[in-house]
């Protein structure tokens, strides 16, 4: 006769593997109560005119809004048709030609920025646009998207020979052109610098995600048709052309002013965007020395190891060798 073998169900281990399984599906990848939402913001840091030819730099910032910090947060954004990805900051990597770049952790109401590099072939076509959109991410929150950033693709300016009277030998002259539509302008700019006739020039702002408006850098102006075409063109957005733009609840007046751009009792613009501090306006002459424009400051990004937009050897020594 066989004995037949007899099984206890152990209620314990049942138990300990229903809370293993709970724990996996839920606990690693929750957000605590409080995180979030994001925003996520896109800007052109350089150069102020994109040529063929030329590196452009992209500038993403995701913050977070919430009281509790977010986990494994990352920005993703696809390279612009018809640009080569450079390098960008160390997180940042590309595959199948989407670009990701991680931040284990950002803290309540604080944010991350990483600066993405691009390369404008010498072939691209001119005149032209290109345009760059980024999304934010973060376990068990929304994602957040910015509108994207639109920027002209101007031709260069051909050189032209011109004789001299007092000497057989000709000289190179570079004749002023104007501003295409689109294409952007200095805060103060160089004698015989204008929109090309038929544009208006406006400010230089972006709509970021949460409905405000912020100040891109240096203040300046983009050449547009703001107003004269009744349509959303080049360079304009719900912030700087609200009569061809659709509004929604966008802020008439930026809220405040982004990597390198200039503050100032002057423009009104007082405050710089979160994750910046305000520094001396001061640059470093051929000489050495450092020259100060007074009653101004600069939004930086100051201690991050990096030499970047509006940093100097005089303004930020830590980030910027002498």
């Amino acid at each position: 006769m066989h004995r037949i073998p007899t099984y206890v169900p152990v209620a314990g281990l049942v138990v300990l593997l229903s809370l293993f399984t709970v724990a996996s599906a839920y606990g690693r990848f929750s957000a605590e109560a409080g995180a979030g939402p994001l925003t996520v913001t896109v800007v052109k840091n350089k150069p102020a005119i994109v040529k063929p030819g030329v590196k452009v730099q992209y500038a993403i910032t995701v913050r977070n809004t919430g009281t509790q910090p977010v986990k494994n947060a990352r920005a993703i954004a696809d390279a612009p048709a018809g640009m080569t990805y450079i390098s960008g900051t160390s997180s940042c990597r590309i595959e199948g030609g989407v670009i990701t770049c991680t931040n284990y952790r950002i803290k309540a109401r604080s944010s991350k920025t990483w600066k993405l590099n691009f390369q404008v072939p010498k072939s691209t076509s001119c005149p032209g646009s290109i345009s760059f959109a980024a999304r934010a991410a973060a376990d068990g929150v929304a994602e957040a998207s910015a509108p994207s950033v639109d920027c002209a693709i101007t031709c260069p300016v051909k050189k032209t020979q011109k004789s001299s009277r007092s000497s057989s030998a000709s000289v190179a002259e570079t004749p002023s052109a104007c501003i295409p539509e689109g294409g952007v302008g200095r805060a103060i700019p160089p004698p015989g610098q204008r929109c090309c006739d038929g544009l208006v020039s406006v400010m230089r702002a972006i709509s970021a995600a949460d409905g405000m408006c912020i100040a891109t850098q240096n203040g300046g102006f983009v050449c547009t048709k703001c107003g004269r075409d009744g349509r959303c063109g080049a360079g304009e957005n719900s912030c700087n052309c609200r009569t061809d733009c659709s509004a929604g609840s966008t802020s008439s007046r930026p809220s405040c002013t982004s990597e390198g751009g200039i503050v100032s009792e002057a423009t009104g613009l007082i405050r710089c965007c979160a994750g910046l501090t305000s520094v001396p306006n001061i640059g470093r002459m051929p000489n050495g020395l450092c020259t100060e424009i007074a009653l101004t400051s600069v939004c930086v990004q100051c201690g991050d190891g990096q030499c970047g937009t509006g940093e100097t050897a005089c303004n930020c020594p830590q980030d910027c060798s002498s």
